[in-house]
């Protein structure tokens, strides 16, 4: 198993060797239980034909994702 960070900076680091500009992000969430922020990692990628960071928690990430 592991930690959404753990998914978070592996996704990154695959996407970094596959030649995709790609980066880890923290953020706090008061979804998960209420009345508490809790950190969620997410990764976010350089999509180039849009020219923008694209959010993506990384349980998402597939092939369709990774167009550039």
């Amino acid at each position: 198993m592991g930690t959404c960070r753990h998914f978070a900076t592996l996704a990154c680091a695959i996407l970094r060797a596959r030649g995709v500009a790609a980066r880890a992000r923290c953020g706090f969430g008061t979804y998960f239980v209420e009345g508490r922020g809790l950190d969620h990692w997410i990764t976010e990628y350089w999509h180039t034909a849009e020219a923008r960071w694209v959010r993506r928690p990384a349980h998402r990430h597939t092939r369709r994702h990774l167009r550039r």
